[in-house]
Parts: C-alpha cells; structure tokens; sequence
C-alpha cells in the first residue's frame, strides 16, 4: 500500500513516495531479494498497514472476525423478537 494515500496500491498512486518504492522494489528484484524479503523490509520500515493483505492472526484477526461476530448477533436478537 502507498504510505501516504489512503486505500490505493503501490500500482495505483502516482504520489512520488509510491513511485520511489516501485523502482526501489525494481532493484530489490535485481538483486534476487525474495517477495518476502522485500516485505519484511517494508514492514520494518513501516507497520503492517503497508500490506495490502495484512496477516490474519492474533488482535488483528478482531477486525476481520468482530463485524461477523456482531452481524451475527443482530441476526439471532432480530429472529428471537420476530419469532418470540
């Protein structure tokens, strides 16, 4: 994910940050640096949020899990007051 544009790729922005990382990302591939290599790097550099598909383990799994879980519920109180 760009770090500067809110919901838009790498490939999408054309802001200079996302341009700068797209040919440093070139030369990383140049290099023989692996995709996960090339991630871990960003990820160090800054957090998680520059996945675009973050990792869906431990608290960050609530934010994927927690609306399924509420919608849920809203489902079962709605059926026990239309049906009770």
């Amino acid at each position: 994910m760009c770090p500067i544009c809110d919901g838009l790729t790498l490939e999408q922005s054309q802001a200079n940050v996302a341009v700068e990382m797209r040919e440093e990302i070139k030369k990383m591939v140049i290099k023989g640096m692996s995709d996960q290599d090339i991630k871990e790097f960003y990820v160090k550099k800054y957090g998680l949020y520059i996945l675009a598909d973050p990792p869906k383990k431990g608290f960050d799994a609530l934010v994927f899990i927690g609306p399924l879980l509420f919608g849920l519920l809203g489902l079962i109180i709605l059926y026990k007051y239309l049906f009770s």
